[in-house]
């Protein structure tokens, strides 16, 4: 195969890469618009066998802390770690930000919790599984005639 063949397949794959990856969010977020809470769906073929499941899980939960006040902070960290304490340190800093993230009030320290959005995801059944797993069963469903790429799809633009 020559080059000229080979960048070619490339771009087409890229192309299509680009394309699922675009209908795959779209997919997921009509699907959580419908779901409104976490859970699980157990997805089966046309003949009732179990493809895998799709699930919404809550949104992961971060804390950030910032240093607002680095004197009071400093204070704190004084009463709290002796007067071996001189200055915040990179070391003073990380010990005053882990306390406030335990969840320790620390003044001069400001705490925000975040929880994301929830997610869904896909969850195929692996090759092992006793159908043979969510490929066999999609290619079936393919070579049946019941799902085709185009459809699933919808590459042309305006398409439903």
């Amino acid at each position: 195969m020559s080059s000229q063949e080979i960048g070619r397949r490339l771009a087409v794959l890229e192309w299509m890469a680009r394309k699922i990856k675009d209908r795959q969010e779209v997919e997921k977020a009509a699907y959580q618009d419908e779901k409104v809470g976490r859970g699980t769906d157990y997805i089966v073929d046309d003949e009732g066998r179990e493809i895998g499941s799709l699930q919404v899980a809550k949104g992961r939960k971060s804390v950030s802390v910032d240093i607002a006040d680095e004197a009071a902070a400093l204070a704190w960290a004084v009463d709290n770690f002796g007067e071996s304490v001189i200055g915040l340190s990179a070391a003073g800093r990380k010990s005053v930000i882990e306390a406030a993230k335990r969840g320790t009030p620390v003044p001069g320290v400001d705490v925000v919790e975040k929880t994301g959005d929830p997610s869904v995801r896909w969850v195929p059944h692996k090759p092992g599984h006793e159908d043979g797993g969510a490929d066999v069963l999609v290619e079936s469903m393919l070579s049946r005639g019941l799902l085709t790429l185009d459809d699933a799809l919808a590459i042309e633009e305006g398409r439903p």
